[in-house]
């Protein structure tokens, strides 16, 4: 047993001056080399600054507003002049269910147009548009209607206050490049 009791403190001696060793060590981070050749420094790991984007563009200061050099290009064509705007269209209980597009011009204007205007409106402004509908709204409660974005035809009558039909009057069929009834 005095042999057990002999190794056990040893033991514990040794682990003592271990520990005492690290402790002596690690008050001391670096290592003075004896000589200047043999000095070797330590180069600092590199700092990576974030890079943030800007959310605005700059303001720049007002200035004067530039003439342009050149008259805006105006069609020929009344259809094509009109302001285009759109608007929701709502189901009855109030939710919005799509868009609608239309123009609003004077009833003379649309009796002039012809029939290579009607299908360059219907081509631009209709085909594909993803629009419920697209109207000529004319001021006097009359116009015309292409249902679902279609220019193959459209119809003409009366319309309500969102430029769908109420009250039919002719339907025109697109067929070899012309508008007929």
């Amino acid at each position: 047993m005095k042999k057990v009791v002999a190794v056990l403190l040893i033991m514990s001696m040794c682990l003592s001056f271990a520990a005492c060793a690290n402790s002596d060590n690690s008050n001391s981070s670096t290592v003075e080399p004896k000589t200047e050749s043999s000095k070797v420094e330590a180069t600092p790991e590199p700092t990576v600054e974030p890079t943030v984007e800007p959310t605005e563009e700059p303001t720049l200061a007002p200035t004067e507003t530039p003439k342009p050099t050149t008259e805006p290009v105006t069609s020929d064509n009344p259809l094509m002049n009109a302001e285009f705007e759109t608007a929701n269209v709502k189901s009855g209980s109030g939710d919005v269910i799509g868009q609608r597009g239309y123009i609003l011009i004077d009833k003379s204007v649309l009796e002039g147009v012809t029939n290579e205007q009607m299908i360059e409106f219907a081509t631009s402004c209709v085909d594909d548009s993803g629009l419920n509908w697209v109207s000529i709204i004319c001021t006097d409660g009359t116009g015309v209607c292409f249902q679902g974005s279609m220019s193959m035809f459209f119809v003409y009558g009366t319309m309500d206050n969102e430029g769908g039909i109420t009250d039919a009057g002719t339907t025109y069929m697109l067929k070899d490049g012309i508008y007929s009834k």
